[in-house]
């Protein structure tokens, strides 16, 4: 569903909530035309590069090294999408996507240096939480 998202000063806003962890962590994205066809136009575009990437086998976009808080493009579920790195432990990493606010666990080899043609478009999901609303338990 589609929620109208009062912003101080600024009207409303269509949003769709992306990810939910709990009452107290929903990351929600704008949804507008001009959003959607620009996360998309992202995407698309993201996943015709590193495919072609990981077709010739170079290394001009690999990252040896990923830290916390580096930001880099990861694969997720066949696709590649722009992430956060939150946590290294060896070759592991824990990583945020940060247009949609949902996290994983992916192995350091599915993480390539973001170029600056992907960091032009501001992240596309802000982190929100229901007010009003307390947990029982956990989510």
């Amino acid at each position: 569903p589609v929620f109208a998202l009062g912003v101080a000063g600024e009207g409303y806003e269509d949003v769709i909530a992306s990810h939910v962890v709990s009452p107290g962590e929903i990351y929600l994205q704008r949804y507008d035309e001009r959003s959607v066809e620009e996360l998309t136009h992202l995407e698309t575009r993201m996943n015709e590069v590193y495919s072609a990437y990981d077709s010739m086998m170079s290394d001009h976009l690999s990252l040896s090294n990923p830290q916390p808080g580096q930001v880099c493009a990861c694969l997720y579920t066949e696709s590649w999408y722009r992430a956060s790195v939150e946590e290294r432990v060896g070759s592991m990493l824990s990583v945020q996507y940060v247009d949609y606010g949902n996290r994983a666990n992916v192995n350091a080899s599915q993480v390539r240096r973001l170029t600056g043609e992907f960091l032009e478009l501001p992240i596309q999901s802000w982190r929100c939480q229901m007010a009003f609303i307390t947990a029982n338990g956990e989510f």
